[in-house]
């Protein structure tokens, strides 16, 4: 199994800290090579933004 903990650690100590926890995330899941989950969620967030944007404002 792999140490998903210690690259983690490693990922958090090089960035000295993150302000957001979707940035961290993301960070996480692209060095884990789950890029798969990173575009899913990007996804959802775009269509997210699209259907906002498409509403009409009363």
């Amino acid at each position: 199994m792999k140490n998903h903990n210690a690259i983690i650690k490693l990922v958090t100590k090089v960035a000295n800290g993150y302000r957001y926890w979707e940035r961290f995330r993301n960070r996480c899941m692209l060095v884990l090579k789950k890029a798969s989950v990173l575009n899913l969620t990007r996804m959802m967030e775009a269509l997210k933004w699209l259907k906002k944007k498409k509403e009409p404002d009363n």
